[in-house]
């Protein structure tokens, strides 16, 4: 699963695996995306604060799938 951030900052879910911006990529397991939305690990990758909100959405999307 790829998950990336724009140029304008948001992140996403990629679901294409083409959207522009940087990616990083997950595996396609339940405890992976639990794991990285709860230790925050997208800071670590992104080299920034990723906002709470943001993970909160990204849960959700990954619920919907």
């Amino acid at each position: 699963m790829r998950v990336v951030r724009s140029p304008e900052g948001k992140i996403v879910f990629d679901k294409t695996g083409k959207a522009n911006g940087r990616g990083a990529y997950l595996c396609d397991d339940k405890l992976c995306v639990e794991k990285c939305l709860k230790k925050h690990l997208l800071n670590k990758v992104y080299h920034t604060e990723v906002p709470q909100e943001t993970y909160d959405r990204l849960a959700e999307e990954y619920a919907d799938q």
